[in-house]
């Protein structure tokens, strides 16, 4: 255990998931690999659509950082922490964003109707679902990995 309060480990190594994950997307955005700047995208969904540029990533990146961090609170409370609870506890949240989140934002089950959206891009090799599932699977490894320190 890295730290003796449970909070503050939930809190850091969600943080410190939540990192490296984002380094990730910005080494495969930056690469030509993704489909879209997922940051941007929750951005404008959650601002407006209209929405800056300048604003809509950043704060979906703050965000981004604050529901990783609290998401790494729960996982230390409710699983026994390794590497293979991390990664089953990032699928869970991985399922929630995609039967949750992106119908609630309309843009489809697993993100179909992105996926429709970017076909013509022709510079993406992944799917929505693709991608942020490999996103999750990061941030699994590392919560786990973090957490049983």
């Amino acid at each position: 255990m890295l730290f003796r309060n449970l909070i503050i480990q939930g809190l850091f190594v969600g943080l410190v998931a939540t990192l490296i994950t984002t380094m990730f997307m910005v080494l495969l955005k930056s690469k030509g690999k993704a489909i879209l700047d997922l940051h941007l995208f929750f951005g404008k969904s959650l601002l407006h659509e209209r929405a800056k540029d300048g604003i809509a990533a950043p704060f979906a990146l703050i965000l981004h950082l604050m529901i990783g961090s609290l998401l790494g609170l729960g996982y230390v409370y409710i699983f026994k922490v390794s590497v293979l609870t991390g990664i089953i506890f990032a699928v869970l949240v991985w399922l929630v964003m995609m039967l949750g989140l992106f119908p609630l934002f309309k843009k489809g089950i697993f993100g179909n109707k992105l996926d429709k959206k970017t076909k013509k891009k022709k510079c993406c090799e992944f799917k929505v679902w693709h991608l942020t599932l490999i996103f999750h699977l990061i941030y699994g490894i590392f919560l786990g990995f973090f957490a049983a320190l």
